[in-house]
């Protein structure tokens, strides 16, 4: 699974079997969920501030995290 653009301005696309996905959980530096979302190809983050984030994937009880900042 690939995110792009990293950095990213208003929507964070996903490149892969993004279909497979369970759920996408979006944390903050300090941990704080601030979105829990249904898998899709993009993501819309215009309501994000300017930052540096985590996106947790999972998948067939597995999950991964990347990192991404938000312009």
């Amino acid at each position: 699974m690939q995110l792009y653009p990293n950095p990213v301005q208003n929507r964070l696309h996903l490149k892969g079997n993004w279909q497979s996905l369970e759920g996408i959980i979006i944390r903050d530096v300090k941990g704080k969920v601030l979105y829990q979302e249904v898998p899709q190809a993009s993501l819309d983050l215009t309501k994000l501030s300017s930052g540096i984030y985590f996106l947790q994937l999972t998948s067939q009880g597995k999950s991964w995290t990347e990192k991404f900042v938000k312009q």
